[in-house]
């Protein structure tokens, strides 16, 4: 009986080590070039009176954004915050020009496919949801005001810093910060461009699109069929 209990043990532990061995990761990052960036994760474009940051809101950043009130439902012990199956993208915009800027739309593009964002009112449906009952869904998407100067979430004290904003224009001096939830694009697409318009207020004068790439990646944790560059690098060094 021992016996058998031993060989259980021993089973579990090897099963564990393959896991982990061969464990697959994938993601969004951003593609190389285009932004300068702040980290590996927030993407800064400065443009002729603006500036922009964009994050994509991958697992980690979203529990930094859990990790303020503002974004939390009161529930108890067993509620849940389960990141929802949806391209999250946190953008900061920073008006420096001395008129009112608009943002008229935010579209995610893959190839042929354009996405808008999904609609405040859907994300709220969608939240009540038991797999969302410790999250404020619908909050999330709701434009900010930020104080100071933070750009990036890793970085921004939401509690703090962020009151709501409802002015459908950028104030000059003014920064905003809005996340922006698409649809999950299917998984043969491996890159997309999230496009930000930006146009004077009532219509008159060019509108501006500044562009933030991304791609998708997937790789082994471990081993070396489709092992990340950058951890391949550090495997070795440890080897070594």
């Amino acid at each position: 009986m021992r016996m058998a209990g031993l060989l259980m043990v021993v089973a579990v532990i090897a099963s564990a080590g393959c896991a982990r061995r061969y464990g697959i990761e994938h993601g969004v990052r951003p593609a190389d070039g285009g932004a300068s960036a702040t980290g590996a994760r927030c993407r800064i474009i400065q443009d002729a009176g603006v500036e922009l940051a964009v994050e994509y809101v991958d697992a980690v950043r979203w529990e930094t954004l859990l990790s303020h009130r503002r974004f939390r439902k009161k529930r108890p012990r067993d509620s849940t915050s389960r990141m929802p199956r949806y391209h999250l993208f946190h953008v900061v915009i920073r008006n420096a020009g001395r008129a009112p800027l608009r943002v008229p739309d935010i579209i995610l593009v893959a190839g042929a496919l354009r996405q808008a964002p999904i609609a405040r009112d859907e994300l709220k449906k969608r939240g009540k949801s038991k797999a969302f009952s410790a999250v404020q869904l619908a909050r999330l998407v709701e434009p900010m005001r930020l104080e100071g100067g933070a750009r990036c979430p890793a970085k921004i004290d939401y509690d703090r810093d962020a009151i709501g904003y409802g002015l459908p224009v950028i104030a000059p001096g003014e920064t905003v910060a809005r996340i922006v939830a698409f649809e999950w694009l299917p998984v043969e697409i491996r890159s997309c461009l999230l496009e930000v318009v930006l146009a004077p207020p009532g219509g008159v004068g060019a509108k501006k699109v500044i562009a933030f790439a991304y791609r998708r990646y997937e790789y082994r944790t471990h081993g070396t069929v489709f092992l990340d560059p950058e951890r391949a690098s550090k495997e070795k060094g440890d080897e070594d």
